[in-house]
Protein backbone atom coordinates (compact mmCIF):
# COMPACT_ATOMS: atom_id res chain seq x y z
CA UNK A 1 0.00 0.00 0.00
CA UNK A 2 3.16 2.64 0.96
CA UNK A 3 4.74 1.76 -1.92
CA UNK A 4 2.03 2.03 -4.39
CA UNK A 5 1.06 5.47 -2.56
CA UNK A 6 4.97 6.75 -3.37
CA UNK A 7 4.43 5.65 -6.99
CA UNK A 8 1.20 7.32 -7.20
CA UNK A 9 2.77 10.77 -5.55
CA UNK A 10 6.11 10.65 -8.14
CA UNK A 11 3.83 10.07 -10.57
CA UNK A 12 1.69 13.16 -9.68
CA UNK A 13 4.91 15.37 -9.41
CA UNK A 14 6.42 14.29 -12.74
CA UNK A 15 3.43 15.24 -14.67
CA UNK A 16 3.35 18.66 -12.90
CA UNK A 17 7.30 19.43 -13.74
CA UNK A 18 7.29 18.32 -17.10
CA UNK A 19 7.61 20.78 -19.83
CA UNK A 20 4.81 21.66 -22.52
CA UNK A 21 6.86 19.96 -25.20
CA UNK A 22 7.65 16.68 -23.33
CA UNK A 23 3.92 16.25 -22.52
CA UNK A 24 2.80 16.63 -26.20
CA UNK A 25 5.65 14.05 -27.19
CA UNK A 26 4.26 11.62 -24.56
CA UNK A 27 0.86 11.48 -25.47
CA UNK A 28 2.01 11.15 -28.96
CA UNK A 29 3.60 7.77 -27.73
CA UNK A 30 0.86 7.05 -26.17
CA UNK A 31 -1.56 7.16 -29.01
CA UNK A 32 0.62 5.25 -31.24
CA UNK A 33 1.81 2.47 -28.72
CA UNK A 34 -2.00 2.05 -28.33
CA UNK A 35 -2.68 2.06 -31.76
CA UNK A 36 -0.31 -0.41 -32.21
CA UNK A 37 -1.93 -2.76 -29.56
CA UNK A 38 -5.44 -1.86 -30.81
CA UNK A 39 -4.00 -2.98 -34.21
CA UNK A 40 -2.95 -6.16 -33.20
CA UNK A 41 -5.92 -6.94 -31.08
CA UNK A 42 -8.17 -6.43 -34.06
CA UNK A 43 -5.77 -9.15 -35.81
CA UNK A 44 -6.25 -11.44 -33.28
CA UNK A 45 -9.99 -10.65 -33.09
CA UNK A 46 -9.35 -9.50 -29.59
CA UNK A 47 -12.34 -7.41 -28.87
CA UNK A 48 -11.47 -6.05 -25.52
CA UNK A 49 -8.60 -5.36 -25.90
CA UNK A 50 -8.98 -3.57 -29.55
CA UNK A 51 -11.84 -1.47 -27.33
CA UNK A 52 -9.72 -1.01 -24.50
CA UNK A 53 -6.57 0.53 -26.88
CA UNK A 54 -8.38 2.08 -29.56
CA UNK A 55 -10.38 3.84 -26.70
CA UNK A 56 -7.38 5.30 -25.22
CA UNK A 57 -5.70 5.59 -28.59
CA UNK A 58 -8.90 8.51 -29.36
CA UNK A 59 -9.29 9.72 -26.19
CA UNK A 60 -5.67 10.77 -26.03
CA UNK A 61 -6.03 12.34 -29.71
CA UNK A 62 -9.58 13.83 -29.13
CA UNK A 63 -7.77 16.09 -25.70
CA UNK A 64 -4.96 16.82 -27.57
CA UNK A 65 -7.56 18.09 -30.29
CA UNK A 66 -9.40 19.95 -27.39
CA UNK A 67 -6.24 21.76 -26.10
CA UNK A 68 -5.16 23.53 -29.62
CA UNK A 69 -5.39 27.12 -29.08
CA UNK A 70 -7.19 28.55 -32.01
CA UNK A 71 -5.81 32.12 -30.75
CA UNK A 72 -2.20 30.82 -31.58
CA UNK A 73 -1.54 30.77 -35.89
CA UNK A 74 -4.85 29.65 -36.65
CA UNK A 75 -3.73 28.22 -40.23
CA UNK A 76 -1.60 25.49 -38.21
CA UNK A 77 -3.75 25.24 -35.68
CA UNK A 78 -6.80 24.12 -37.94
CA UNK A 79 -4.28 21.69 -39.76
CA UNK A 80 -3.58 19.91 -37.00
CA UNK A 81 -7.64 19.71 -36.16
CA UNK A 82 -8.07 18.39 -39.07
CA UNK A 83 -5.62 15.97 -38.67
CA UNK A 84 -6.85 14.73 -35.68
CA UNK A 85 -10.23 14.76 -36.54
CA UNK A 86 -9.37 12.37 -39.63
CA UNK A 87 -7.23 10.24 -36.84
CA UNK A 88 -10.47 10.24 -34.76
CA UNK A 89 -13.05 9.12 -38.31
CA UNK A 90 -9.98 5.90 -38.82
CA UNK A 91 -10.30 4.99 -35.37
CA UNK A 92 -13.82 5.00 -35.58
CA UNK A 93 -14.12 3.37 -39.10
CA UNK A 94 -11.03 0.86 -37.05
CA UNK A 95 -13.86 0.00 -35.04
CA UNK A 96 -16.91 -0.07 -36.92
CA UNK A 97 -15.36 -2.18 -40.17
CA UNK A 98 -12.38 -4.37 -37.94
CA UNK A 99 -10.46 -2.98 -40.71
CA UNK A 100 -6.67 -2.78 -39.33
CA UNK A 101 -6.19 -0.72 -42.36
CA UNK A 102 -7.64 2.40 -40.53
CA UNK A 103 -5.21 1.87 -37.29
CA UNK A 104 -2.81 1.84 -40.35
CA UNK A 105 -4.24 5.45 -41.49
CA UNK A 106 -4.39 7.06 -38.16
CA UNK A 107 -0.53 5.88 -37.67
CA UNK A 108 0.45 7.37 -40.68
CA UNK A 109 -0.44 10.63 -39.27
CA UNK A 110 0.20 10.76 -36.49
CA UNK A 111 3.89 9.77 -36.88
CA UNK A 112 7.06 12.35 -36.90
Amino acid sequence: MQQTRGISQYQQVTMQTISPDRMIVMLYEGALRFLERGRVALQDKDIENRSINLNKAQAIVSELRFALDHGAGATFTKDLESLYDFVISEINQAVLTQDPVHVTNAVRTLEP
